[in-house]
């Protein structure tokens, strides 16, 4: 049962990772992306309809991925930094307007630190796990 949970934990942390580094590329090349698109044809990646499912994918992985992961090695701190990450994406989200070019840095930054969180975690978690199999 704890290779399987351990298993699970580690697809959590991965699956964060993923979400985090694809809303941190999304962030930082979508204006790339909508300056070069022909005809505009990848405008609905703009939209805040776009932006809500990153954000709320990543906030549905990363909730129960630190949860596990602080009780199996008790460290807040890649939760935190995870909390910091989060903030700063709701903070860049409620100044963010595509009808003028703001700031893609505070996003991007964003979602490296959450993606840095959840490797954070996995190193702690496996850390723990390959401890608790050598003792």
């Amino acid at each position: 049962m704890g290779s399987q949970t351990s298993k699970r934990e580690r697809i959590l942390d991965l699956m964060g990772i993923s979400a985090s580094l694809a809303c941190a590329v999304h962030c930082s090349l979508l204006p790339v992306l909508l300056a070069y698109s022909a005809f505009g044809g990848l405008s609905w990646m703009g939209s805040h309809t776009v932006e809500v499912g990153f954000i709320s994918t990543a906030c549905l992985i990363a909730l129960p991925a630190f949860v596990k992961g602080y009780r199996k090695h008790a460290n807040p701190y890649p939760g935190l930094l995870a909390l910091i990450g989060f903030i700063l994406i709701f903070a860049s989200l409620s100044h963010h307007s595509h009808t003028d070019y703001t700031p893609l840095l505070m996003p991007t930054i964003a979602g490296l630190t959450i993606a840095f969180a959840h490797l954070f975690n996995l190193k702690l978690t496996s850390f723990v796990s390959s401890s608790a199999k050598s003792a």
